[in-house]
């Protein structure tokens, strides 16, 4: 994972910003909850509890 990307998501993470991910063509929108060793990162949102992200699937981010 890039440090760009880490340190967008730690933001995400630090200051429950949303964050909007493309991933292989679909658009996934909520908060990091954690981001995990595994280069996983948990996300939650309004109409998911949680959901998983593969770091190496992601094709952009964007940062609210």
């Amino acid at each position: 994972m890039s440090e760009e990307l880490k340190k967008i998501l730690q933001e995400s993470l630090e200051k429950k910003k949303g964050i909007t991910f493309h991933v292989n063509g679909s658009t996934l929108v909520g908060y990091v909850t954690k981001i995990n060793d595994d280069d996983t990162i948990e996300l939650g949102s309004r109409q998911y509890s949680k959901g998983l992200v593969f770091a190496d699937k992601i094709a952009a981010v964007e940062l609210s």
